[in-house]
């Protein structure tokens, strides 16, 4: 029989050659496979309804692109009983402070990648499995989709809110006798929140066009009645432990049976409540005294004496009412005190102020960085007062590294009762008496020493019209800088890194502002004032007036010439890197304007009578 083995041998080598031909076939048609679909997107590959077969990268972006655009015109609908409620995902920022953004929103770009992905990730084996199922129908990926739920499902409440009954907890109800008695629980129906947004999020995966009906839920209350019933008694027997009375310092503030009735409440879950005492009442409470209790941590005023830095206004330490641990405190007295000491000292929480006397060391304040100087000669006595008032306001700031300055924060309201004097301002297209004229010398002072000392200005208008109280020294208009409660500001930031502490110094009528701190070799440059387009003041205005005696003249505005002006401001750092700016200003040609006390209207002569 050997015979049989040459036979044998060329049968298995004609098999192994067919199957060589089909491996070799098979690897052909893998590799014109991928070579057809290098740069589109495998076939079977779909979101949804949506068919990304054989599309490119672009148009797999074009098409997603595409349904976001639909998406943010149309929006997405929900719909209940035979109410729909159309809800666009955009939400429009009120201002440019506030950010327009998004609610629900396709990733374009991800989700492109996602497609475009199937059958090129893994190895070799894992690219065929994914190819194929493709092919098949069974590789169906969903698209990105970034939803803020929380708003979502805001607006749907808020629509649909008269088709809901939110359950009630049971509690206690004080009644008109200052007894407590159980308020029941209600059981309720809701739309529920993780249900409307998954149902979304999962249309929108799908690439759809959403039309999500609305489904009422039952909602249980968490506490039970018979869970408040059960804690009544121990309420009652807390209640007739009052009155209650709070302490600090030497000062009490005493809460009596109904407001200590009124407190109570409870939490937990069925099985497991408590008696607490309401947060929000409590805090109502707090709120009559709080402000007798609390203040904000305030730095301490400095002065450089003799080159030393020392402290003429103390530093205040801030103090907050820890009111979860008061709560807690009030709880546990009314729970185990004896008859003859329920009182409680109220807990809180002090803060020590960042600038105190037993720090002033570190803060760095060595040496003057720049001043800045105008003169007032000329000013009534009004304005004279103002201006040593708030340089007295602005003397001893210290600003931090790295902080905004502003000079309303510093000097406060204009009113009398900060010992303001009327005094004349600019206001909009007249020159008007108010509290707090003059301010405008200290605010152009600032302003000349925060450039002297090389920081960067953040908030600067300059004056409707050209005053003579704020030429430089070179008699030009052109560096002053208006401030005006509430509305207008000057601001500028202590880009050192150290503090600066602001000195005021007033000798005759010249006016200086300090900046001390710590010098880090920074050069500051200011140019002349460039001055162009003088404008002639217009034609003298009279206007007529009741208010003053006939023929009797009163002018309340003095001709002013107007002009453009310009100048720049550079710092440069130790370095040699060097940043400019140039403040440009329009100051308005304004007229003499008086006031003239109307001549009386003569009678008119009696008609003549026809016979």
């Amino acid at each position: 029989m050997r015979w049989e083995v040459p036979h044998i041998a060329k049968k298995l080598r004609w098999i192994l050659g067919i199957l060589g031909g089909f491996v070799i076939v098979g690897i052909g048609v893998i590799i014109g496979y991928e070579n057809a679909y290098a740069s589109t997107v495998y076939p079977g590959v779909r979101i949804g309804d949506v068919d990304f077969s054989g599309k490119t990268s672009e148009e797999v972006v074009t098409a997603l692109q595409d349904y976001q655009d639909n998406l943010s015109k149309d929006g997405v609908t929900f719909e209940h009983e035979e109410e729909l409620f159309v809800l666009k995902p955009v939400v429009y920022g009120a201002n440019s402070d506030v950010p327009s953004y998004d609610m629900f929103a396709l990733d374009v770009n991800e989700t492109a990648s996602r497609v475009f992905a199937i059958g090129r990730t893994g190895n070799w084996w894992q690219q065929g499995k994914d190819q194929l199922a493709a092919l098949v129908g069974r590789r169906t990926p969903s698209a990105i989709v970034n939803v803020h739920a929380a708003d979502i499902t805001s607006l749907v409440h808020e629509r649909f809110s008269p088709y809901e009954t939110p359950s009630v907890n049971a509690d206690f109800f004080v009644e008109s006798d200052q007894h407590l008695r159980v308020e029941p629980h209600r059981d309720g129906t809701v739309f529920v929140d993780e249900h409307v947004v998954s149902v979304m999020h999962r249309t929108l995966a799908k690439l759809e066009t959403p039309t999500i009906p609305l489904s009422l839920e039952t909602q249980e209350a968490r506490i039970r009645s018979e869970d408040v019933q059960a804690l009544l008694s121990d309420a009652e027997d807390l209640v007739a432990r009052t009155p209650m009375t709070l302490t600090f310092s030497e000062k009490r503030w005493e809460a009596d049976r109904g407001t200590v009735a009124r407190w109570l409440t409870v939490s937990g879950q069925a099985g497991d409540v408590t008696i607490q005492l309401n947060p929000e009442r409590v805090a109502a409470f707090l709120d009559t005294f709080r402000a007798d209790v609390e203040q904000e941590p305030k730095n301490g005023k400095f002065e450089m004496r003799d080159g030393k830095l020392t402290e003429f206004q103390s530093a205040k330490i801030g103090r907050e009412i820890e009111e979860e641990r008061t709560r807690a405190m009030i709880l546990s007295t009314l729970k185990n005190s004896s008859e003859s000491s329920r009182s409680v000292e109220l807990a809180y929480l002090e803060t020590l102020p960042e600038v105190r006397e037993d720090n002033i060391e570190d803060l760095g304040i060595k040496e003057i960085l720049g001043t800045g100087y105008t003169n007032f000669a000329g000013s009534d006595g009004n304005r004279t007062y103002n201006i040593k008032l708030g340089a007295s306001f602005l003397h001893g700031n210290l600003i931090p590294p790295g902080g905004e300055f502003s000079t309303l924060a510093a000097v406060g309201d204009f009113g009398p009762e900060d010992g303001w004097k009327e005094g004349y301002v600019i206001k909009g297209d007249r020159t008007i008496p108010e509290y707090g004229g003059g301010a405008c010398q200290f605010g152009t002072t600032l302003f000349r020493a925060a450039m002297a000392a090389g920081f960067k200005i953040t908030n600067r208008r300059n004056h409707s019209y050209i005053v003579s109280y704020y030429y430089d020294e070179q008699g030009k208009p052109g560096k002053d800088a208006t401030i005006y409660s509430p509305t207008q500001d000057f601001t500028f930031v202590n880009d050192t890194d150290h503090y600066v502490l602001i000195q005021s110094r007033i000798e005759g009528t010249a006016f200086y502002i300090d900046m001390w701190g710590t010098k880090d070799g920074r050069v500051a440059s200011i140019s002349p004032s460039r001055v162009w387009d003088w404008v002639p003041p217009p034609p003298k205005q009279i206007i007529e007036t009741d208010e003053l005696k006939p023929g009797e003249t009163k002018c309340v505005e003095k001709p002013r010439s107007g002009a453009k002006t310009a100048f720049d401001y550079t710092v440069t750092d130790a370095e040699g890197e060097a940043v400019a700016r140039t403040f440009s200003s329009t100051y308005k040609a304004w007229p003499e304007v008086c006031m003239v006390g109307r001549q009386p209207t003569p009678p008119s002569s009696p008609a003549t009578q026809t016979q």
